[in-house]
Parts: structure tokens; sequence; C-alpha cells
């Protein structure tokens, strides 16, 4: 006989707690930890790198490595930045762990000419230079 009330009740209370901005804003941290781990797993993987290795590699422990990989670590951006080299992730692969639909191959610096300090336009020819 199928457990429908146990099953009903844990709907009911995935429904409440989805509807709670404490729980969504840390479920969506978790899943994009997650994200993180896998896609570092699977390229570390790819490119026959032990955890000791990549540790090695990039000035860290094994035991960080571990916890990076199983989503129970904030890992700092210097961090991340040093293994995402090692491991060769590109702006594709940081879009698809963040969920960002704009590439950085996509992005247009004269977008930000009047706010970047030091630049000046030369307006025939779109050219920039710095001061």
């Amino acid at each position: 006989m199928k457990n429908t009330i146990g099953q009903s009740k844990t709907k009911d209370i995935m429904t409440k707690m989805n509807g709670d901005k404490q729980f969504k804003s840390f479920s969506e941290s978790a899943n994009l930890k997650l994200q993180l781990a896998v896609e570092i797993y699977n390229a570390r993987i790819k490119i026959n790198l032990t955890q000791q290795s990549l540790a090695k590699k990039a000035q860290t422990t094994q035991k960080v490595i571990s916890k990076i990989e199983n989503g129970d670590v904030n890992i700092g951006i210097e961090l991340l930045n040093k293994i995402a080299k090692i491991l060769h992730f590109d702006d594709t692969t940081f879009a698809g762990i963040f969920n960002c639909p704009i590439t950085i191959n996509e992005f247009k610096f004269d977008t930000f000419k009047s706010e970047t300090a030091g630049l000046k336009e030369n307006n025939q020819s779109n050219q920039y230079t710095y001061n």
C-alpha cells in the first residue's frame, strides 16, 4: 500500500517553504554551489587531475577542493579564478553555471564610454586611449 499521506505532507511543506523568501534565497545559493561543484568535478576528471593535484596547482589543500566539489564551502573569487584557469573554464562555462544569458564575447566596451575613468574616445575612429 502506498504512503500517500507522507507524500502529501512533504508536498505541503515544500509548497510553504518555496513561498518563504529566506528559504528561496538559501535554495538558490545551494543550487549555485552544487552547479559549480559539478562543473569543477567534471572538468577535473576530464583532464585527469586528482583533487590533490588540482589543489597543488591552485595553491590550496585537497580538503578545500573536496569541500568545493561537495558544495560545502563558499569559494572566494581568487581561488575560483585559479581553479577556472587550471580547468580551462570559459565564459560559456560560467554562463551555464550562473544561468547568465550574456557571454563575455558579447560584451561591448563602448557601452561604458561615459562611465570609464581615464579613457577618451576618438569620435571619428571609435578608438580609446588611456590617460
